[in-house]
């Protein structure tokens, strides 16, 4: 095999002949060059005026050979430019054995699915996967190593035949999607006979919310049996079924959608977690809906709290849009008739104002209750020899919004976080195990306090943050660094 440094060689040499002219010169090196390079590439010597093809032609009864004219320095160029392509197959095989590849999943139009080993490159993904018929429009999923996810719609497959040791291989130019529009192109993509459904995970405790969100969905046109919301009647699941049971043949026999109604109430019930988790095993697609007093840093668990949804959080003209998007996606994916703007705009504004009244008559009812359950709490103030780890709990949390959380997830450890930073090195039960003591010892000093959300939420007490302030100071913790990267300064 030819190396690289040879071709470069005499294609600088090629370009120093060109450039000068002298065709004695070009000559020498044109032997010199079919010489070397001519048994490892085949088809050199094609077309160069110096082995061309001859004609015999008859004049005056006499025939004659005819020979092409023999151009030394445009044989040069020719040459020159056979090198150069050679040199170019060598730096593809030299890319492709030296980049990292991954495994993508490809979407195909046809809503079939498959594997793929690739190199992601900016606007071009490179693939020596040939056995698979990939097309204009196909989509990439990548997987990057944080669990975010990326798409690439197909703009041109770009197939190459192999030669000289590369392999046939896709060269595809791509675009970025987003993860909206890609789920919104797969699920067009979605095999036939599977019929579309919504499932509604919820929380019982949050149903006037749903009845208002079901009232909304029956408004633009769903059919009774397209969605499922368990605390409305009429559109739970059939009488004498076992939930779990129904809803794992759900997730097997139909094209699932769950919107997820999250609040703080969903994370207390056990039965919503079951579902969040049986969902994300399953793959199906999914639509947030975060319910007043809940927010994108709140969500814990399988969900991604990075992935987009609807909250009532956001200002007014957001919130639309965001509900103008989910009515997209149902009409598309269940085949609703086309509703005017006119009527959707009324639907969806009384649905807003109904969850906000509701919210409103929540809250109110929520600081009667507080106001009538207080129940004094006044920290200790000596408790002896106190553990790095509480003492890392308290400092960040009063350096950031004075909480605490403990949340369960399904088939996981509990996670302990302060001000949505976390502590554990890893998700396993013994690094659980740590940090849950270390809240249950600032909870026996009384330094945090239950702050109603069912041993989920922890806020500081008075002496909670005078020891927050007294520990950063003596233990000079650096709460502008991660808690992990801190802790590295104590071991």
């Amino acid at each position: 095999m030819v190396s690289s440094v040879t071709i470069k060689r005499y294609i600088s040499q090629l370009d120093e002949v060109i450039l000068s002219g002298d065709v004695s010169a070009a000559e020498e090196l044109q032997e010199e060059v079919l010489s070397v390079l001519g048994p490892s590439f085949k088809g050199l010597k094609a077309g160069l005026t110096n082995y061309g093809p001859y004609m015999a032609a008859t004049i005056a009864g006499k025939t004659t050979e005819v020979f092409t004219p023999v151009d030394y320095i445009k044989d040069a160029r020719i040459l020159r430019n056979r090198l150069q392509a050679e040199m170019e197959k060598i730096d593809m095989r030299s890319m492709l054995s030296a980049f990292p590849t991954e495994t993508l999943i490809l979407h195909k139009k046809d809503g079939t699915v498959a594997e793929v080993t690739a190199l992601v490159d900016g606007s071009k993904i490179f693939s020596d996967d040939a056995h698979l018929n990939i097309e204009e429009s196909d989509i990439y999923e990548r997987t990057l190593p944080s669990g975010g996810k990326e798409y690439y719609r197909i703009k041109d497959r770009g197939f190459y035949k192999g030669d000289h040791g590369i392999p046939d291989n896709y060269q595809s130019k791509v675009e970025k999607i987003t993860e909206e529009e890609a789920g919104r192109e797969l699920s067009r993509s979605a095999p036939e006979g599977k019929p579309h459904k919504l499932f509604i995970s919820h929380s019982s405790k949050d149903k006037e919310y749903m009845i208002a969100l079901t009232e909304l969905l029956e408004d633009i046109g769903m059919p009774d049996g397209s969605f499922v919301c368990t605390s409305v009647p009429g559109h739970g699941i059939p009488g004498g079924a076992k939930i779990f049971d129904w809803l794992r043949e759900q997730f097997l026999t139909c094209d699932l959608r769950v919107l997820f109604a999250l609040s703080h109430n969903y994370y207390e019930s056990a039965a919503s977690l079951n579902e969040m988790g049986a969902a994300w095993v399953t793959k199906s697609a999914d639509t947030l809906l975060l319910l007043p007093g809940f927010k994108f840093d709140d969500i814990d668990g399988c969900i991604d709290p990075r992935e987009m949804g609807i909250s009532f959080g956001m200002d007014d003209e957001e919130l639309k849009h965001r509900l103008n998007e989910f009515k997209d996606t149902l009409i598309q994916e269940h085949q609703l008739p086309t509703i005017t703007q006119a009527r959707w705009d009324r639907h969806r504004d009384k649905f807003i104002r109904t969850v906000q009244e509701i919210a409103e008559k929540n809250a109110r009812e929520e600081d009667v209750d507080e106001s009538e359950d207080h129940t004094p709490v006044i920290g200790r103030d000596d408790v002896g020899r106190i553990p790095v780890e509480p003492a890392f709990l308290l400092v960040y949390a009063a350096q950031g919004n004075g909480q605490i959380t403990r949340v369960q997830s399904l088939g996981a450890p509990t996670q302990i976080s302060a001000d949505g930073r976390q502590f554990m090195a890893d998700m396993s039960q013994r690094e659980s195990a740590r940090w849950q003591e270390a809240l249950d010892m600032l909870i026996s000093w009384r330094w945090v306090k239950s702050a109603g959300h069912k041993g989920q939420v922890y806020e500081l007490t008075g002496t909670g943050y005078k020891k927050a302030d007294w520990l950063k100071d003596g233990m000079q913790i650096n709460t502008k660094n991660e808690p992990l990267e801190e802790l590295k300064h104590f071991d």
